[in-house]
């Protein structure tokens, strides 16, 4: 399983948050992450994407549905302009970005 989680920084915090996603990193891999992929925002737009992977939707669920990961999200909150993001991604989506951020719409099932 891929998730796709976006924030917007506020202008100053952005040492702060990249400090947060540490901790982020090491209670999500407690949690049976596969791993984490930060992509810093591109020309200052304060935009970071977040990328997590799990083994299935079971380790998941359990993270998302953590109280840990709660604990996490709302210490955020004074970082970030808004809640984060997120978008669970299947398939080849996953593996493609668009330069702007954007993730690619992956081609009809019957193309692939």
């Amino acid at each position: 399983m891929i998730v796709l989680v976006t924030r917007r920084v506020k202008a100053g915090k952005e040492r702060e948050f990249e400090d947060f996603l540490e901790r982020v990193r090491t209670l999500a891999a407690a949690h049976g992450s596969r791993g984490m992929t930060v992509i810093p925002p591109p020309n200052g737009s304060g935009e970071y994407a977040i990328v997590y992977r799990f083994a299935d939707a079971e380790q998941l669920a359990a993270w998302r549905f953590s109280a840990a990961r709660a604990a996490l999200i709302a210490e955020s909150y004074d970082l970030a302009e808004s809640p984060p993001l997120e978008r669970d991604l299947t398939g080849l989506d996953g593996w493609f970005a668009r330069a702007d951020g954007l993730v690619v719409r992956p081609p009809p099932r019957w193309k692939t």
